[in-house]
């Protein structure tokens, strides 16, 4: 299954289950998670999603670093079923 494939399950799911999803872009920084979302209780999440057997790239593992660090909750999603676990459980 495709990437965007994968994203576009994920988000139509978690905007069916009440989350805001956007797409999340910083001009002119690169790497940035794919999506941020939150949920109906106020929870921010970022997910990075990829093709199966697919990773992140080093300047995407970094930015994921500097957003943990700072507390912020980053999720690596290659598969729809995780995506939907990770909405179901946040």
């Amino acid at each position: 299954m495709k990437e965007s494939e994968i994203e576009n399950q994920v988000c139509k799911y978690a905007s069916r289950a009440g989350w805001y999803v956007r797409k999340f872009s910083s001009p002119g920084h690169r790497g940035v998670p794919d999506r941020v979302l939150v949920s109906p209780t106020g929870l921010v999440i970022f997910i990075e999603f990829k093709a199966p057997s697919k990773k992140p790239s080093a300047l995407q593992i970094d930015e994921i670093a500097q957003i943990r660090k700072r507390g912020g909750i980053v999720y690596i999603v290659d598969n729809v079923e995780e995506g939907k676990k990770i909405i179901d459980s946040s």
